[in-house]
């Protein structure tokens, strides 16, 4: 199966979250891609907020009445559930990994004497924190039988123990 060229990650993980919320405000979806996908997929309230009248004048979403602070809640059209529903079972493309701390490291010759142990301890704490919130997220998830949330939130957890592990093992290799 072929996944619609005009349908990027981004759009389909918008299209995704207003499925699932039924009808949601760019900031209601800002919020529900904050709790169900950022373990494993990135996308910003700006990105969000452009990504919803672009889905609407492709008549993939609908866009009710201005409401209050000029917020306008979007719903899914039938186009939209299809084109969902073809990009989901499509085959996805494969990612290019885009991680900032590697983009430091590998100018890492450019470091003062302190200065790669100080990067690496404000990363060591951003990801402890990350893993704590995603395993009390995950017990909450197997309360609530959310099978297919708690997968991709096992996957963030097992991302942040190989970041980890990885910041611990690179004085090591380093020096290898």
């Amino acid at each position: 199966m072929r996944q619609p060229r005009d349908l990027n990650a981004t759009s389909a993980a918008t299209l995704g979250l207003l499925h699932r919320l039924r009808s949601a405000t760019a900031g209601e979806l800002a919020r529900a891609a904050e709790s169900d996908i950022s373990p494993f997929w990135g996308i910003t309230r700006s990105q969000i907020f452009r990504e919803l009248p672009l889905l609407a004048g492709r008549g993939l979403v609908g866009a009710g009445d201005t409401g209050p602070r000029g917020s306008v809640p979007y719903h899914l059209t039938d186009a939209g559930r299809e084109a969902f529903a073809t990009w989901l079972v499509g085959v996805p493309q494969v990612q290019q990994p885009r991680e900032e701390l590697l983009l430091r490291i590998g100018f890492g010759e450019h470091f003062g004497p302190d200065e790669l142990e100080v990067l690496l301890g404000g990363h060591r704490e951003a990801h402890e924190a990350r893993l704590a919130q995603l395993e009390a997220e995950r017990v909450a998830m197997l309360e609530a039988g959310e099978t297919y949330r708690l997968v991709t939130c096992e996957y963030g957890i097992r991302y942040e123990k190989m970041v980890l592990a990885w910041i611990e093992d690179l004085p090591k290799l380093l020096t290898s």
